[in-house]
């Protein structure tokens, strides 16, 4: 069985569950004002992803690293990653940053406190920003 394309410029729903009032949305919004990847994951012990999108897997480095893998690769690695992370220890100040060379199949990042210390964050969050492949 073959399929055929869909194309249209404004996607319209009535929006019974809410208001019930019609909304529109121009798709090119969709495509391209969404994150393209999202995840939250916890690096404290066993690390693993609580929920996400478009990531297929990552990997534990040592304290605080974490490589991530996308399930549909970005178009370059000229993509913006937004990012959030909260001390496993109880401390009030972490940060994550890039580790490695941002790549378009993923990227490596590392959990840091206020002294630069690798630390495991019990909460980290990211979102991608840019074009899919």
């Amino acid at each position: 069985m073959a399929f055929g394309n869909l194309k249209f410029d404004t996607l319209t729903t009535s929006d019974a569950k809410n208001t019930n009032t019609e909304k529109s949305l121009d798709t090119s919004y969709v495509f391209n004002g969404s994150a393209k990847a999202w995840f939250q994951i916890n690096q404290d012990g066993t690390q693993a992803f609580r929920d996400s999108f478009n990531f297929s897997s990552l990997t534990d480095g040592g304290t605080g690293i974490t490589s991530v893998s996308y399930t549909n690769n970005m178009n370059n690695a000229n993509y913006a990653v937004g990012s959030m992370a909260k001390d496993a220890s109880g401390g009030s100040f972490a940060i994550i940053r890039f580790s490695d060379d941002v790549l378009t199949t993923g990227f490596k990042f590392v959990g840091e406190d206020a002294s630069d210390t690798n630390i495991d964050c019990d909460t980290t969050t990211a979102n991608v920003n840019g074009d899919v492949a």
